[in-house]
């Protein structure tokens, strides 16, 4: 790379940081093209020079949350198929809690570009994570197999979607996203469940039913040896909005603002 095109990537790189830091401020409305080139001391025919457009910074944000999942999906360890669809959830809700601040108006915004049929990578990724983990499972006697595990992890998938949806708009806190989706997770797992493995699925089911119920961290929970399971309610389907390599949806009213 040449000196002049490194010079370019380092420009680029800093109004992205610097937009980061206003939708920390203020959300996605604090991104305007006018603001974003005065915090980040440019003329806007600069900033239209590097970035074309607002779309186009929200679309590379979007690529690099969709590029961290990616990373730390890679790098889950664990084997036991339970295990593994519980450190999928804790990738997925704890990347975006991770900085709320930053990432709920990011995916909001998101959901509120995209094309409703659209499919984002990470929708694509995370449904065939736990579809393999439901195959696993099935191969090892604890959930039941004969084709059901691709319809339950789809099922999954969408009620995952649906409580990332909810804390986006701020219906949901941290600490409860984090529980609700393993909670819907924990009841499609229930659904495929051998007797080897029923009993530890309950187990998991209470704690996080005790920490809902209470607001309070799962390690506080203390549920209740005689409390009865609630009926599984039929998530919303949503989508992530980003378009193919990482790249958001756009709306072309967007980039120009």
């Amino acid at each position: 790379m040449s000196l002049w095109a490194e010079h370019k990537e380092e420009r680029r790189e800093h109004i992205l940081a610097t937009a980061r830091d206003l939708i920390r401020e203020g959300g996605v409305d604090n991104l305007s093209m006018r603001h974003l080139a005065r915090r980040a001391r440019l003329s806007v025919a600069t900033l239209y020079n590097l970035w074309g457009s607002k779309a186009e910074i929200l679309s590379s944000l979007l690529g690099q949350l969709v590029e961290r999942f990616d990373s730390e999906l890679d790098a889950i360890a664990e084997t036991d198929p339970i295990d593994r669809v519980s450190a999928v959830n804790a990738v997925i809700t704890g990347t975006m809690t991770s900085d709320t601040p930053y990432y709920r108006p990011l995916v909001r915004a998101s959901m509120e570009l995209a094309d409703p049929n659209f499919q984002p990578p990470i929708t694509h990724r995370l449904a065939r994570m736990i579809r393999e983990a439901f195959e696993a499972g099935s191969r090892q006697g604890l959930f039941i197999g004969e084709g059901l595990p691709h319809l339950v992890a789809r099922h999954a998938n969408h009620g995952a979607i649906h409580a990332m949806r909810l804390w986006a708009w701020g219906a949901l806190d941290d600490s409860t996203f984090q529980a609700q989706t393993l909670y819907g997770l924990t009841i499609c797992m229930l659904a495929l469940a051998t007797e080897k493995s029923r009993p530890r699925l309950l187990r998991q089911l209470r704690d996080l039913e005790a920490r809902l119920l209470a607001g309070q961290p799962a390690e506080a929970a203390s549920p209740r040896p005689d409390e009865k399971l609630p009926k599984r309610r039929e998530p919303k389907r949503l989508t992530l909005a980003t378009g193919p390599g990482g790249r958001a949806g756009r709306r072309s009213s967007a980039s120009r603002r």
